[in-house]
């Protein structure tokens, strides 16, 4: 059975979005590094490290966004199950921009 934990409050919800929505830009750290800024020929120590570092900072974000979906483990966890429903993005208009692309 899982744990109850308090609520967070309104502005711990509201931090929690935005650094969820950090998370989510900073995942593409690394495909922006290959397509913007890589130099053609990139043997040199510095960029290496900026790879490196843009690879790193992707994958660090990659495993936030998969935490922030799983169950919450400890009290001060805000997670996609304590946010409430109405909060979260409109549904319809998800569906309704997905249906524009298929089409």
């Amino acid at each position: 059975m899982p744990r109850s934990f308090a609520k967070p409050s309104p502005t711990e919800l509201k931090n929690g979005w935005l650094q969820l929505d950090i998370c989510m830009r900073l995942a593409f750290s690394y495909y922006v590094w290959q397509k913007q800024f890589q130099p053609p020929n990139d043997t040199s120590d510095e960029c290496k490290f900026m790879r490196a570092a843009a690879l790193q900072c992707s994958l660090l974000n990659i495993r936030s966004l998969d935490e922030f979906y799983r169950p919450q483990s400890k009290s001060d966890d805000i997670r996609a199950s304590t946010i409430p429903t109405s909060l979260t993005p409109d549904r319809s208009c998800r569906t309704t921009r997905r249906s524009n692309y298929i089409s």
